[in-house]
């Protein structure tokens, strides 16, 4: 059984995703449950977090309601503008949807890499920690010091970060992202997606170069924090979904005790995103 905690739905016909270029032609494309169901069956997972791809809240409106409609979508996180003084009024109404788990800025779409510690920002972040509501964070190497920064300035914020903070895997280089996931990693509030693996790799043995960085995450976070997501269907570009899943499952058991693998595949998203229990079969510990 497998919770993932990173995916996308998408309808490019609604003209939220200005990121979706020509080049993308694989993305430029309806991705909804319906065409993930297939999978997902086959290969035993038993709900997703699906995770925005636009900044704007009409675009989070829509994947609340195809949560609504689709019992295998167990929450959403979700994007609001944290630039906002109006946000604390925002977050409290979309909050009414217990299907909203988590908030995610886009930082990579950003230009102003100090953006997430502009006070505005920091105030409204300031909320949501006090509310104990979680965070994704999606990041490049420019970031690393102010979300290091950031969990500084607001300790008590519940961090997931995504596609294990980025590292650079093509250019086999460990440092900065080793230094700033060990700040990061020191907070017991902060955890790590193990997702967006695919799309990290050059050619060749896509265990082989990632196998250090897991390492290390696995190493800073322990079993406890960190989670599986798919990034279905940015995915795409490094592989088939099943190659998604022999490439978690080979570093899972190569790095993980056997007794963990459960809280890494499914137990963790229960825990971090506060989702409601699933009418499945599956025993839990």
């Amino acid at each position: 059984m497998y919770i993932d905690t990173h995916q996308h739905y998408w309808c490019p016909e609604l003209g939220y995703y200005d990121w979706l270029k020509s080049e993308n032609a694989i993305l430029q494309r309806d991705y909804l449950p319906e065409h993930a169901a297939e999978w997902q069956r086959e290969l035993g997972i038993e709900a997703s977090v699906v995770v925005q791809a636009a900044p704007t809240p009409e675009e989070t409106s829509f994947l609340l309601g195809l949560a609504e409609r689709n019992p295998s979508i167990s929450g959403v996180v979700g994007w609001l503008d944290l630039e906002s003084p109006e946000f604390p009024e925002e977050f409290e109404r979309m909050r009414l949807n217990r299907k909203l788990v988590g908030l995610r800025p886009m930082l990579h779409t950003i230009s102003d890499k100090n953006w997430v510690l502009q006070p505005q920002v920091v105030s409204n972040l300031r909320v949501m920690a006090a509310e104990q509501f979680p965070l994704d964070i999606v990041m490049q190497g420019e970031h690393l010091d102010r979300i290091v920064e950031l969990q500084r300035q607001i300790p008590d914020l519940r961090l997931a970060i995504d596609h294990l903070g980025s590292p650079d895997v093509r250019g086999q280089r460990m440092e900065p992202w080793l230094e700033a996931m060990t700040q990061l990693a020191a907070n017991e509030q902060t955890v790590c997606k193990l997702s967006g693996m695919m799309t990290l790799t050059g050619e060749g043995d896509q265990m082989k170069q990632l196998y250090p960085y897991v390492e290390q995450v696995v190493r800073l976070f322990g079993p406890s924090r960190i989670m599986f997501g798919t990034d279905w269907p940015v995915s795409l570009y490094g592989g088939a979904i099943q190659e998604v899943f022999e490439l978690f499952e080979g570093l899972l058991h190569s790095l993980v005790p056997a007794q963990d693998h459960d809280r890494v595949r499914y137990h963790n998203a229960f825990q971090f995103y506060g989702l409601d229990p699933l009418n499945h079969t599956a025993g839990s510990n």
